[in-house]
């Protein structure tokens, strides 16, 4: 996955929400072609994604991403999992390890925006200087990277009940490290889930039910005088690169979702309007995952593009509104 690309972390965050949104793209040409897209069938009842190790609900793009992958997979559960999620699940390292390295399995990028992260506090000493954590013979300790090490702050562990647990062996109070949050500059995060049903030896006593309290809603657009500059993306920005016909379905699929309605599609593709969807997405996202792959930025070529000839490098965009979608508007006639 071009994800995991040494050079990913290298990306700006503009760049970065561009290569995502082609991936899924990917996906949603992928289950239109395959005849599994989940706003193509009429849904009773809805089921929020959502991960099952916090209760709390995937939302937006995420949600969108994770049922295409549900429906892939034919899964009944609509509950899904990173690998330190089915860890804390306390899934056995044998079975976590099988997984990563299968392949006919739905392996499903979410994104985030990170804004901040979880740092450990150190120890300080009178003079505000941290103190260094040193070896039986008094020597300071160094990491694996070559760093000097320095002790951190420590607390006693709690129970559920907010009290201290004790080791009963040596009746000493168990003990975590100390961490705090600490902003850092937006960036955009990929992590890898899978389906709660691939994993077979976690505690299901451990799994929670998803958080009706916390149950966000797909957001559809953002409001004219807000920056999405450092936000997740969401449907507006999937909107203007799918047909419309296809944006119109999925937008009414989201809603559904929202509104927590029965969900029925508006009609069905022809066959002629079918075949032009598909060839006009996927032949936008073949030309990203190229550049991609060959690491050249369509933000940067976008903008270099000469003004002069712009109709013909209309033609060559890695957006999937191409020429095959004017020839379908012709196709459509009063009938649409």
């Amino acid at each position: 996955m071009f994800f995991e690309n040494e050079k990913w972390g290298k990306y700006t965050i503009a760049e970065k929400k561009e290569i995502y949104l082609k991936y899924i793209l990917k996906e949603v040409a992928e289950s239109i072609k395959e005849k599994r897209a989940p706003f193509m069938e009429p849904i009773e009842k809805f089921q929020r994604a959502y991960n099952p190790s916090s209760g709390m609900p995937y939302t937006s793009l995420n949600s969108l991403v994770l049922d295409i992958n549900q429906k892939k997979g034919g899964y009944k559960e609509n509950a899904w999992i990173s690998i330190n999620d089915a860890k804390f699940l306390r899934a056995s390292e044998e079975e976590t390890k099988a997984i990563i390295n299968k392949q006919d399995i739905p392996k499903v990028q979410i994104h985030f925006i990170k804004t901040t992260e979880r740092r450990p506090v150190y120890e300080f000493d009178e003079d505000g200087n941290k103190i260094p954590m040193v070896d039986d013979n008094g020597n300071q300790v160094f990491l694996k990277n070559g760093e000097l090490a320095y002790k951190y702050k420590i607390e006693p562990q709690l129970d559920k009940m907010e009290n201290i647990k004790v080791n009963i062996n040596t009746g000493k109070p168990y003990m975590n490290i100390v961490y705090q949050k600490v902003a850092v500059e937006p960036t955009l995060e990929i992590r890898t889930l899978y389906n709660i049903e691939e994993f077979k030896t976690i505690d299901k006593g451990r799994l929670k039910p998803i958080n009706e309290e916390q149950k966000y809603k797909n957001y559809i657009r953002h409001k004219d005088t807000f920056d999405a500059t450092n936000a997740p993306l969401i449907f507006q920005d999937l909107e203007k690169n799918l047909y419309p016909q296809t944006a119109s379905l999925v937008l009414n699929y989201m809603e559904a979702q929202n509104k927590n309605e029965s969900y029925v599609p508006l009609k069905d593709f022809n066959k002629v309007e079918k075949n032009e969807i598909e060839k006009a997405i996927e032949k936008g996202v073949k030309k990203a995952l190229k550049n991609i792959s060959e690491n050249k930025s369509l933000l940067s070529q976008e903008k270099a593009a000469p003004k002069q000839g712009q109709k013909a490098s209309q033609q060559k965009t890695s957006k999937p509104k191409l020429k095959e979608e004017k020839n379908v508007e012709k196709s459509k006639g009063k009938a649409h």
